[in-house]
Formats: structure tokens, sequence, C-alpha cells
């Protein structure tokens, strides 16, 4: 009879294992699922001077990458971060009704791998939010690159480009390997202190038996309830790593989210004018890109009726597209005014 319920038991785990593992990934997927199309339509409803001041290809690596991380890091988080302290708390219960006194050591074993887990993690979070922004570096270098190589050429820095790229990639590589370092100490702690937690158990083990406070039986049970307790924390060490990524994730999916919002003006009514009328005015218009130190257009002034056509021309970097881009109303002029058939697009500040 006791055989049937063992087999029972088990069948029951399986089936509980199963379910666990399909709604856990259920729940992940569907959540990743509604933060990227909330992530997406949040980027659209950004200002170009945004979007350009995060950078093309951050943006897509928040899109794809981050959150496919945060996926995962739920994922891993509701199959097994949760089960463990549940398993740790009644391997300790158990452990507690055959000797309160060995007990302690299983407490203290918990505290100490506990205090190691929580050091490593405020020491690898910011390295592994630095290689993060490595990596953007990396992106955003390459694209460029690729973009501009014709003009690359022409100007003859092809090898100026290639020892920027090379000095990034290197700076990555130590990074990498500062991180990989301090996380690879978590697993061999963790059995340090579960072995010397062992050895300690069977000594005074021993003299608990010899003193007949304790059988042979009742030790191995504490020895097996310690490895249980074992199997746990080592998954809890090596889900670290994935965690302390998806927790830079959602960091830098949330910092997204902070961004407010472009500020749409309601959309130019174009009129019909007269042959003379104004089609174009642009009064001492000045921009200055957020991250440049110089202005790339500074006092512009330009008329244009219906029915004239204007050529811009200018070396590279003049300004014509950041010009085209303001009359496109994408960016707005930190001073001056511009205005399309009779209407402000950006207020004279």
């Amino acid at each position: 009879m006791m055989i049937f319920l063992l087999f029972g038991l088990a069948f029951v785990g399986v089936v509980v294992a199963v379910s666990a593992q399909y709604f856990s990934s259920r729940a992940a997927v569907g959540y990743a699922q509604g933060l990227t199309n909330n992530l997406y339509a949040k980027i659209m409803r950004l200002s170009k001077e945004k979007r350009d001041e995060i950078g093309t290809s951050s943006l897509v690596t928040r899109l794809t990458g981050d959150t496919f991380q945060i996926q995962t890091g739920i994922n891993q988080f509701l199959r097994l971060f949760l089960r463990a302290p549940i398993i740790v708390t009644g391997a300790i219960i158990m452990a507690f009704r055959i000797s309160p006194r060995l007990t302690l050591w299983f407490l203290g074993m918990v505290l100490v791998l506990t205090l190691i887990i929580v050091v490593a993690s405020r020491i690898v979070n910011p390295l592994y939010a630095k290689i993060r922004v490595i990596n953007e570096s990396i992106v955003t270098s390459t694209r460029q690159q690729l973009e501009g190589m014709r003009v690359i050429r022409a100007f003859g820095q092809s090898e100026c480009e290639l020892d920027n790229f090379t000095t990034v990639n290197k700076d990555l590589k130590t990074w990498q390997l500062k991180t990989g370092v301090i996380a690879s100490l978590i697993s061999p702690l963790t059995f340090l202190v579960v072995n010397m937690t062992l050895i300690a158990i069977l000594w005074q083990g021993n003299l608990q038996i010899q003193g007949g406070l304790l059988t042979q039986g009742m030790l191995i049970a504490l020895v097996n309830y310690l490895l249980q307790i074992l199997t746990e924390l080592l998954k809890l060490a090596m889900m670290l790593t994935n965690l302390n990524q998806s927790f830079i994730s959602a960091k830098r999916v949330e910092t997204i989210f902070n961004l407010e919002d472009e500020d749409i003006k309601a959309p130019l009514t174009i009129k019909k004018a007269d042959q003379e009328a104004l089609v174009l005015a642009i009064d001492q218009i000045s921009f200055t890109y957020p991250t440049a130190s110089q202005p790339s257009l500074q006092g512009i002034n330009l008329r244009l009726t219906e029915g004239e056509s204007l050529g811009i021309i200018g070396g590279t970097g003049s300004g014509k597209s950041t010009l085209v881009n303001l009359i496109m109303n994408l960016y707005q002029p930190q001073l001056g005014s511009l205005t399309i058939f009779n209407n402000q697009a950006s207020p004279k500040i």
C-alpha cells in the first residue's frame, strides 16, 4: 500500500512541475508581449530630439534584448526562485523536529549564503550595467560606420574608426572578465559554506549519537535535508546572473517610460493662399543638438512665397538636414520662430 502512495505522490509531483513550467512560461511571455507593445508605443510618442539623444541602437536594444531578458528573468523567478524558499523552510522545519540544536547550523549556513548572494549582487549589478552601456556603444559605432562608410573612406578615416572600435571592444572584454571573475566566485563559496556546515553537523551528530541523543538514521535524515537546501541554494546562485541582468534591463526600460511624451501640436491647416502669399518664414532660428558644443544653425532667416523654389547647398555638417528637420517640426529651435502658411509651428523664444 505504501508503494502505491509513493507512486501517487510522485505522479502528483510531475503534474505540478509540468503545470508550473507551463503557467510560468505563459505568464512571462504574456508580460513581455505587453511590455514590448507599451514600450514601442512610448518610443513612438517621444520627440525626435529625445530619440536622437538616447540613440536608435539603444532603443532597438531595449525593445528587443532587454524585454527578452526581462521575460527570461520572470520565467526563472516563477519557476525556481519562488520554490527555493519553500523547500529551504520546509527542510529547516523538518530538521528542527529531529534536532533543534543541530538545526542552528542550518540557520547559520542559510544566513551566511544569503549574505554572500546579497553582497555579490550589489557588486555585480553596476558591472552588468556598465557592460550594457559598452555593448550599446559598439552597436552604435558599428551602425554609424556602416551608414557613413563612403564619407569615412572619402576623408581617409578608416584606420581611425578601426582604432576607436578596437578600443571600445577591448574595454568590453576587460569589464566582462572582471564581472565573470566576481560572478564565478558565488558557486565555490556556496560549496565551501555548505561543506563546512556538513562537517560540523557530522561532528556534532556523532557526539550526540554517542550520548544517546540521536540515532544514525536521524543523522542521515539531517544530511539529506542539508543536501536539499544545498540544491536550492545552488540554483539561486546560478540564477543570480540572469536575475541581475533582468534587473538591469528593467531599469533601462523604466528610464524610457519615465521620459516625457512629445508635445504634439495641432496639425497645420493649409489654407488657400494668393499668388504672393507667404508660404515659409524663418526668423533668426538657432538650433544646437543636445550633445553638441556648437550650434548647427545660428541666425537663419528665410522667406518663401507660393510659386518660389529654393535650393540649399553646403558641405557635410553645414546644417542642411537640420534645417529640413526644423521645417518638418521634428525638432524645436532654441531661438527664433518658424511659420508655415501663416501658422506658427514654433513659438518665438
